[in-house]
C-alpha cells in the first residue's frame, strides 16, 4: 500500500529552512492514497538526518524515534494517523547547513518510507537567549 504524508510546515519540494538551536514540532498526517487515515496503533516511527543519504546510519547527525515520546509522538487516537517529530534545540544547535532526512515506519511488520527530503538549519542571529 502506498501512503501520502503531509506536514503543514513543509514547503513544496520537501525543503524547509529551520534555525539551528530552536525547538520545532513537525506534525504529520499519514493517509492512504484514497485519503483514509493510516492506523498508527503499535507503529514504530523513526527519522534519520545525515550529511549524505549514502552515509551509514552510524553517521547520522540526528536519529529520532517513537522509542522516546519526546522525539516522535504518535497522537491519540493513533487511528487518525497523526504523529509529531519534536526537534529539540539542543540537538540542532550545531547543525548549521543542509542535511538529508527520511522518515520510516514499521507498520504491521512492514517497513514503509513516509517522507524524505532536505532540511536546512540556518544560523541564528541572537546567540545568547537569556533574559
Amino acid at each position: 500500500m502506498k501512503y501520502d504524508i503531509t506536514a503543514a510546515s513543509l514547503l513544496a519540494g520537501h525543503y524547509r529552512p529551520l534555525h539551528a538551536g530552536d525547538d520545532y514540532d513537525y506534525t504529520f498526517s499519514v493517509k492512504t492514497r484514497a485519503g483514509v487515515a493510516v492506523n498508527l496503533t503499535g507503529a514504530f516511527i523513526w527519522m534519520t538526518v545525515k550529511a549524505d543519504k549514502l552515509n551509514p546510519d552510524s553517521d547520522a547527525v540526528l536519529a529520532y524515534s517513537t522509542a522516546d515520546a519526546e522525539q516522535i509522538l504518535i497522537a491519540t487516537p493513533a487511528t487518525e494517523g497523526v504523529f509529531t517529530v519534536q526537534f529539540d534545540g539542543a540537538d540542532t544547535a550545531d547543525l548549521v547547513g543542509t542535511w538529508e532526512y527520511d522518515i520510516k515506519a514499521m507498520l504491521s511488520d512492514r517497513v514503509v518510507h513516509l517522507a524524505y527530503g532536505k532540511l536546512e538549519f540556518l544560523h541564528t542571529i541572537t546567540q545568547d537567549r537569556t533574559v
